[in-house]
């Protein structure tokens, strides 16, 4: 039995592997993210593609460079220069 704990654990596993094929496995078919000002984000492939245009954005604004993870300049974790 999977109890709500092992469930949310799971879920953040999943996107913090960008592992977008279990993150679906976790998703409801009516899945809604609300973000004041801008609007609901509704339904799991809709989800699914915000998740991965924001993963993608996100480490494009990262420069890699010493191995240590900082700060850049859009206030993301990312790696140090």
């Amino acid at each position: 039995m999977s109890t709500p704990v092992l469930q949310a654990r799971t879920f953040f596993d999943a996107m913090n592997k960008r592992d977008f094929t279990d993150l679906e496995l976790h998703l409801a078919p009516d899945v809604a993210f609300d973000f004041p000002g801008a609007g609901a984000i509704d339904g799991s492939r809709r989800m699914l593609l915000f998740l991965k245009l924001l993963f993608r954005e996100i480490f494009a604004a990262c420069v890699y460079g010493s191995g240590s993870f900082g700060r850049c300049g859009a206030g993301l974790c990312c790696m140090d220069q």
